[in-house]
């Protein structure tokens, strides 16, 4: 339910991942809420598109770079700002290693 709440809110999409990419850590975080979900690359498949959103839709195939966006998991949450349409002839594999 969350997450349809906060696609109703707006722009973003939610995503079933196919692949994660394993980002080193450039900065510091001061206070951590454990537990945490981690991860910033992600890429997958649309499966859903809040009301604001447009250039998206069921199905399409993204990429994206979501900074502190709990990508390690089954569906994730991605602000379309942050998002990109992954070429049919793209793996998942390669796109998440340039998002």
């Amino acid at each position: 339910m969350a997450v349809q709440t906060a696609l109703d809110a707006g722009a973003k999409v939610s995503a079933t991942a196919h692949g994660w990419g394993l980002d080193f850590l450039r900065e510091k975080f001061p206070q951590v809420n454990a537990p945490m979900i981690l991860g910033s690359s992600v890429a997958g498949e649309v499966i859903a598109v809040g009301r604001n959103v447009h250039d998206f839709k069921v199905g399409d195939r993204i990429a994206a770079n979501v900074r502190g966006g709990e990508t390690y998991a089954e569906e994730v949450l991605v602000p379309i700002h942050l998002a990109a349409h992954i070429p049919d002839d793209v793996t998942y594999a390669s796109a998440v290693s340039v998002a």
